[in-house]
């Protein structure tokens, strides 16, 4: 049983070591999904929340109130 701790307790280790990464800023961090995960999570939840928004008609369509948002 003890073996299969230190066992564990490596795998854990090497797996926490290998998800490591150096960010833009050149500070590290933990990445527990890939940039490209991430992104694609991201592009999918938005295009839900402004679905939500369509079918609510909190989306703002009209042209004139475009322009004065912009």
């Amino acid at each position: 049983m003890r073996n299969r701790s230190r066992i564990a307790l490596i795998t854990l280790t090497a797996a926490l070591v290998a998800a490591c990464a150096t960010s833009p800023t050149g500070r590290k961090q933990l990445m527990l999904v890939s940039e490209q995960q991430a992104i694609s999570a991201s592009r999918q939840a938005y295009v839900q929340e402004i679905g939500k928004a369509k079918q609510q008609g909190k989306l703002v369509t009209e042209p004139r109130l475009l322009k004065r948002i912009e």
